[in-house]
């Protein structure tokens, strides 16, 4: 029997690439440990910055890449090493799972996949429908005509859903499902810190759609005001980095970038979370501080802030808002009712999105319609 096969652009110790290969990572285990199913996990890596190995049921393959050509962000990495390692696993593989993006190395994972009439089920985390501009719209009528009739995305929320609809077409397959949370959460003991690191903090890639700035210009505003509230800055550059270095204020501190599986012992060392993202598709940070049982703060566009409203974990501010942001982290920290009626809200959504049977129903469905729809 083939094994099932998981391409992901890059594996990053420094966490420069954002979620995907984490969520990638945490999908296959909980696949394999469910199903003793064999699994296959490839990724690229650069340079000093590949990720030690842990203790994964998933077999997991990294190859060194390079960038090939002279494209913005991760575009134009790729290596013959791991066009070998992707084209050798497509051909023994019984269906490929590729985390999406317009990128080279999911590009070729999906054309050795169409070659080899392979089942394929592609999950964009957002990446196909956060941009709308003229380039990006055609170029996702090329990515659907190279994507088939036949591939079934995992949208990360239904907002993620309609936009995949409207940009390749109302007759996609598309499935809803979250991402899982990294199992460290599971064995977290959360109370309220005496000894916090901050009241507020910021944990991202400093890329400028993550909106850095309005977190430090909210910690200026808390200053203004008289407040006493810390904000912190966890996160590698991704091109925003002279926004944080360049603050300097007794209330604000930058720690610099963190490995994934340091980021929930930083989340428990917190009293609030600021998402202050352009569009989030889902954040993978803010559903790990929801599950802690930590207040967050989110903006209007974010596709889990109606459903953080509907549940009350946490306060839904404005777009661009740095002083709604200040006013909402004043409040949960200063009034000790709102923020335990928030933490409340927060177990609420939790049961209701983020439950391991959930993710291994949802990966069970969506391998089985991807099977069906290649036949």
């Amino acid at each position: 029997m083939g094994h099932y096969l998981r391409v992901v652009t890059l594996a990053s110790a420094s966490g420069k690439y954002g979620g995907p290969f984490d969520t990638a990572g945490r999908q296959a285990a909980i696949w394999v440990s469910s199903t003793a199913l064999p699994f296959v996990l490839l990724a690229g890596y650069l340079d000093g910055d590949r990720p030690e190995a842990h203790d994964s049921p998933v077999q997991i393959d990294f190859s060194r890449v390079r960038r090939v050509l002279p494209s913005p962000g991760f575009t134009g990495l790729t290596s013959w090493a791991v066009t070998k390692a992707i084209f050798s696993n497509s051909r023994r593989s019984e269906l490929i799972h590729i985390s999406m993006s317009r990128e080279l190395i999911p590009l070729t994972a999906l054309l050795f996949a169409r070659l080899l009439r392979k089942p394929l089920v592609l999950q964009p985390h957002g990446m196909l429908t956060t941009r709308s501009s003229a380039f990006f719209r055609s170029t996702n009528r090329l990515l659907g005509i190279l994507m088939g009739k036949r591939a079934l995305f995992l949208a990360l929320t239904e907002s993620e859903a309609r936009e995949l609809r409207a940009a390749f077409g109302h007759k996609i397959h598309v499935q809803v499902l979250g991402n899982p949370l990294p199992p460290e959460v599971r064995r977290a003991n959360r109370v309220i810190p005496a000894d916090a690191l901050s009241d507020a903090v910021f944990i991202a890639r400093l890329h400028p759609r993550k909106r850095v700035g309005v977190f430090v210009e909210a910690a200026r505003e808390s200053a203004r005001r008289g407040w006493a509230n810390k904000y912190a800055v966890v996160g590698p550059d991704g091109g925003d980095i002279a926004l944080v270095t360049g603050a300097v204020a007794e209330n604000f501190a930058y720690e610099g970038a963190m490995r994934a599986d340091q980021i929930v012992g930083r989340l428990l060392r917190t009293r609030v979370f600021v998402h202050t993202a352009d569009n989030e598709p889902w954040g993978n940070v803010l559903v790990t501080a929801i599950a802690l049982g930590i207040p967050v703060i989110v903006p209007e566009s974010t596709a889990l802030a109606s459903s953080i409203r509907e549940t009350g974990a946490g306060i839904v501010v404005a777009d661009n808002d740095a002083a709604a942001v200040a006013e909402a982290v004043n409040l949960l920290v200063s009034a000790p009712e709102v923020y335990d009626r928030v933490t409340l809200g927060a177990k609420r959504f939790t049961e209701l999105y983020l439950s391991e049977l959930q993710q291994i129903k949802g990966l069970s469905t969506a391998y089985s319609r991807a099977i069906e729809l290649a036949k």
